[in-house]
């Protein structure tokens, strides 16, 4: 069993070095995935500690842990994701208006999750499927597409 663990390793590292230095858009949807990934544990993890061990409810966690994994991902993308080099304050502008209607439709997934009764979790993992797809496309043509002065 270890052995086949080992012996995935090197397939990952090369995947992870490829989507790295790749330029088009599977590459960049493969790097916006494991950015993601660590926006999604930071948003979760956040929330979920929130309802547990501040008793807040699940809608107002949702929106905390929504706004406590912003940062990392305007950060990760710009500079990881996309390689931007444009303004960063013109995709900041974008990025930020992006993400507040995504926090809207995450606390309407948790909202519409907790009115049926179900538990908070369903919600969080539905905001994590659903919205992180939209935004790629949103980011990748809108936010950090590049940009040419006069254009």
């Amino acid at each position: 069993m270890l052995r086949e663990r080992d012996a995935a390793l090197p397939v990952l590292l090369r995947a992870v070095s490829w989507a790295q230095s790749a330029p088009h858009l599977t590459a960049r949807a493969m790097r916006y995935s494991l950015v993601g990934f660590a926006n999604g544990l930071v948003f979760a993890g956040t929330a979920m500690l929130a309802v547990s061990l501040l008793d807040i409810s699940p809608i107002v966690a949702s929106g905390f842990g929504y706004i406590c994994s912003v940062p990392l991902s305007f950060v990760g993308h710009r500079n990881f994701t996309f390689r931007s080099e444009n303004a960063w304050r013109d995709e900041a502008t974008r990025f930020l208006l992006v993400h507040s209607c995504s926090l809207a439709a995450s606390v309407l997934i948790m909202s519409a999750v907790t009115g049926m009764d179900l538990p908070y979790y369903v919600g969080l993992l539905g905001a994590v499927v659903l919205i992180p797809g939209v935004n790629f496309l949103v980011s990748n043509f809108w936010v950090f597409t590049k940009r040419w002065k006069g254009k």
